[in-house]
């Protein structure tokens, strides 16, 4: 099985990343080629980097990621995501978007009644989340790289896709949850359609790591 050996050589190595192709394919095509990309994502420890097939050759000079979009929900897999992109970003003195999506619209998370002011109630709960991304930032990112940060109502993985073509981003940073059988509806539903759709790379950071952190421009 291809994924199981290349987990057992990143294992070996004790590797700080994966690195795969991904056809971007759907239905049948998708299964025939797509199974060993996904195997990797519900099983790896490890952060993974997906290269969509679309991507266009790279040069042969050095490849540095300064337009990178980093997907927050504060759960421990995104911030852990988080730290990632702030090492990538300090590193190539990029620039940052944290992204965090409204699923849910925000009035129905409140008791309805017979003057609710929706428009309030988005407004409030737009901002209350941006000033949980601020406080996500450390005071000394700012020196070395640009942070900027958003909220956008609607699907989790079409906002993403949506904000990094605006932002013509060159990576995508996602962490993902435990891969239990709850977990991977939600891992299905929205970081799988990230990484079959983007139009850039994608790094998938696992939950929790038993290794070191990524040594992310060394």
């Amino acid at each position: 099985e291809p994924a199981a050996r290349i987990l057992e050589a990143a294992e070996r190595f004790d590797a700080d990343l994966i690195v795969t192709g991904s056809h971007g394919r759907t239905g049948y095509q998708r299964v025939l080629m797509g199974s060993v990309v996904e195997a990797l994502l519900h099983k790896s420890p490890r952060p993974i980097l997906t290269i969509p097939s679309h991507l266009e050759a790279l040069p042969t000079a050095k490849v540095t990621f300064s337009r990178i979009v980093c997907a927050v929900d504060f759960g421990a897999p995104s911030l852990n995501a988080l730290a990632h992109a702030l090492s990538i970003a300090e590193e190539t003195d990029g620039q940052l978007t944290l992204l965090h999506v409204i699923e849910m619209p925000p009035e129905l998370a409140v008791p309805h009644g017979p003057e609710i002011d929706v428009d309030r109630i988005r407004l409030q709960a737009q901002a209350a989340c941006r000033a949980k991304l601020q406080a996500l930032i450390p005071e000394h990112a700012r020196e070395y790289c640009t942070i900027e940060t958003a909220v956008l109502e609607g699907g989790a993985s079409r906002q993403i896709l949506r904000l990094a073509a605006d932002r013509q981003a060159d990576l995508i940073v996602l962490g993902v949850h435990s891969r239990n059988a709850f977990d991977l509806a939600f891992f299905g539903s929205n970081s799988k359609d990230v990484i079959r759709l983007a139009a850039c790379p994608v790094l998938v950071v696992p939950a929790s790591q038993h290794h070191r952190s990524l040594r992310a421009a060394s």
